[in-house]
């Protein structure tokens, strides 16, 4: 192949491959910029679906009533919102706090935690959910007060079965750690969500942010108990039966990200543990274009530090993956210095996952495995105020 080209410019299969993957990755930064063609005219007689707005709280006494507070706040008919608060066997103040809301909310609590945090959910729904729509979000988090009704928008498409929301870290300017998540949120589950879904014409469901049919996820059993990531089951038995899945860029929600190594150490062994065993036991065909893309995706700074080992144009590779993160955020108006971390994101972000790695051969070479655990000492938030790292449209 080599003959055929200048005669300063040397190809092996590395250049081809990693130059290949960093291309794939650029488009999915060009397809971030489509904008959302599915937009349903407001009709003042469209029937409004009822809704059950569930969040699952451990121990979170500090932020379980900003929640309330913010579901109660959305512009949503208030008679169509059912908020279940599901008290996986919290010991602190949680219980008094959602008392006082007791005629707004239906409130659960369970003696003992569970495990995995889908077992928990299954029971709750299957026994209190009254709503046609169920929306699944984290106790952590704050949302635009529209954020519901452009959730519920999509659902006016009956071939819609679920619907998905960006998340971004509300708590970006905290310190590197934060702002490199931020980075991560635009590129895997914002920007590069709804690229991703523009390429493939799918999307997955994102745990701190999606609504899905009560009849479909009645029809898939529930969320999935086999991993510790019941969003990836959702997403893979969505795949396996042919539903469609949608984003919704509009419908965004601000979490807490983890601000130490350590936190982010415990929360990224279970993204990982559980996004491998989810591939592995709950492997979808269907889902193939989507979960491949999302990896190539992922793969994007591992791509760049080989490519300094094996590839004659490192520096290409390295700037074309910047190039592609670069679009996502530009398309989804993220605040310009954000930008700037991308290379740390890249370097930086990689090798802290190569020993997050490390970590999870670890526990399971010592026995113990990866389970879903508190991240900042008792507690699993911090309960910082959040802010958008975005520009406001």
């Amino acid at each position: 192949m080599s003959q055929l080209l200048p005669m300063s410019l040397h190809v092996n299969f590395w250049d081809v491959t990693l130059i290949g993957i960093s291309l794939i990755n650029l488009g999915t930064g060009l397809m971030s910029f489509q904008k959302d063609k599915v937009h349903f005219k407001v009709q003042a007689n469209r029937k409004k679906p009822k809704v059950t707005v569930i969040a699952r709280t451990w121990d979170d006494d500090h932020i379980v009533e900003r929640f309330i507070k913010c579901v109660l706040d959305q512009d949503y008919p208030k008679k169509k919102v059912q908020i279940i608060i599901a008290d996986d066997g919290s010991t602190d103040r949680t219980s008094q706090i959602c008392k006082k809301y007791k005629r707004q909310i239906t409130y659960v609590r369970s003696e003992k935690h569970h495990e995995k945090k889908a077992e928990f959910l299954n029971k709750v729904i299957k026994k209190h959910a009254k709503g046609e729509i169920l929306v699944n979000t984290d106790i952590d988090a704050v949302m635009p007060n529209n954020w519901l009704s452009n959730l519920m928008e999509h659902f006016n498409d009956k071939k819609v079965h679920a619907v998905c929301g960006p998340a971004y870290s509300g708590n970006f300017d905290d310190n590197w750690i934060t702002k490199i998540r931020t980075v991560e949120d635009f590129w895997f589950y914002s920007a590069g969500m709804w690229g991703r879904k523009n390429i493939v014409g799918n999307t997955a469901t994102y745990g701190s942010n999606h609504a899905v049919r009560m009849k479909t996820l009645k029809k898939v059993g529930y969320y999935g108990t086999k991993t510790i990531t019941e969003d990836a089951e959702l997403s893979s038995a969505l795949w396996d039966k042919g539903y469609k899945v949608e984003m919704c860029p509009k419908a965004y929600v601000l979490v807490e990200s983890v601000n130490n190594f350590d936190s982010f150490v415990k929360e990224r062994k279970r993204w990982i543990v559980g996004t491998v065993e989810a591939g592995v036991k709950c492997n979808s065909k269907r889902g193939i274009p989507f979960s491949s893309l999302f990896t190539l995706n992922a793969l994007a700074g591992f791509i760049s530090l080989i490519a300094f080992f094996l590839s004659n144009y490192p520096w290409h590779i390295f700037l074309l993956n910047v190039l592609a993160i670069v679009l996502c955020m530009v398309s989804f108006k993220s605040k310009p210095f954000l930008i700037l971390w991308i290379p740390a994101f890249l370097v930086v972000g990689t090798i802290m996952n190569i020993l997050v790695i490390l970590y999870v051969l670890k526990d399971y070479i010592f026995g113990e495995g990866v389970k879903w655990v508190k991240v900042e000492g008792d507690k699993y938030h911090k309960g910082v105020k959040l802010k958008r790292p975005f520009e406001k449209n």
